[in-house]
């Protein structure tokens, strides 16, 4: 029997009110970047397709300054993980 909770859903759950949260302060960056992460996660989430249209429709209406700084942290993130994978364990 399964618990109503799971980790997985809980991580799940908690990083949804998470993005909501920073939404709701105007920082929409912070959200944007912790929904891609969110995305990534493997195996594929279930519930986040309403999400997905709110962070679309934030993307939509930033400012080119910021679509830009995200741009660049997005590019930054790719190269770090890359980096991790090239590592492996020897990454800390």
């Amino acid at each position: 029997m399964k618990r109503p909770l799971e980790a997985t859903n809980f991580h799940t759950i908690s990083k949804n009110f998470l993005i909501i949260f920073l939404l709701s302060r105007g920082r929409y960056i912070e959200a944007i970047q912790e929904y891609q992460l969110l995305a990534q996660e493997t195996p594929p989430i279930i519930g986040i397709e309403g999400l997905k249209t709110i962070i679309d429709n934030v993307h939509l209406i930033l400012p080119p300054v910021q679509k830009e700084i995200l741009e660049v942290s997005s590019e930054t993130f790719n190269n770090l993980a890359s980096q991790r994978k090239l590592l492996g364990d020897y990454f800390i």
